[in-house]
């Protein structure tokens, strides 16, 4: 069906969202501020409903488009 299996997948699916739209608009555009916007409350609220659905597992989460740490 059309649905998540994990909050995880969906978590997945909004980074990849923002990864696009960083990417395929410059800086200074209207869709590359908005996805940095939407990251950021994303983020802001990440933890609690990770909390609220109880769905913590012992897998880290790492945003594969994120670089790696130096």
């Amino acid at each position: 069906g059309l649905e998540y299996q994990s909050l995880y997948d969906f978590r997945a699916d909004v980074d990849l969202m923002v990864h696009n739209a960083t990417t395929f608009n410059p800086p200074g555009e209207p869709v590359h501020q908005f996805a940095l916007d939407v990251r950021k409350l994303f983020e802001s609220q990440w933890q609690s409903a990770v909390l609220e659905y109880d769905v913590l597992d012992d897998r880290p989460y790492t945003n594969p488009f994120d670089p790696p740490p130096p």
